[in-house]
């Protein structure tokens, strides 16, 4: 479990942005494929259900943890139209609170389980691997979606 890289993860995101103009943020690469904008609305939602998840495996007995169908939220909650300022704020402060948290607990608390309704029992270390990879998967469709539209432009 590399905590830094999951501390970093914001950071390495605003880093990715920069210097991105907004048609570049709104371009999106395909019909079924994400914006720059609806993967950081995404980002902010995910950052939502791991703040949930991560305390639901620390607290409950049993820890059950629902999966969502991302593709479903991103449609009906309109990620095109909400704010990414609101996305990367919400984002940070709770990467931030999720990282204090994660950094004052003991050997036997990352070995904590929950079940997750679609991946099965899942330790809160994998957990925060996955969380970990999932800031820096997006940043790799980010820079996808970059080179993609350069390329349109050319």
């Amino acid at each position: 479990m590399d905590l830094e890289r999951y501390k970093n993860g914001y950071n390495d995101l605003r880093q990715a942005l920069e210097g991105l103009g907004a048609a570049a943020i709104e371009f999106k690469p395909g019909p079924e494929k994400w914006s720059v904008h609806e993967i950081l609305v995404h980002l902010a939602d995910a950052e939502v259900q791991s703040y949930v998840r991560l305390r639901t495996i620390l607290a409950d007995t049993p820890a059950m943890i629902m999966n969502h169908d991302e593709m479903a939220w991103s449609k009906v909650l309109k990620y095109q139209e909400m704010s990414i300022a609101e996305s990367l704020a919400i984002l940070e402060l709770l990467r931030k609170a999720n990282y204090t948290l994660l950094a004052k607990l003991s050997p036997e608390e990352w070995q904590k389980e929950g079940t997750h309704s679609v991946r099965g029992k899942l330790s809160l270390e994998g957990l925060v691997t996955i969380y970990t990879e999932h800031i820096h998967r997006h940043i790799g469709q980010i820079q996808r979606n970059l080179a993609a539209y350069q390329q349109q432009e050319e």
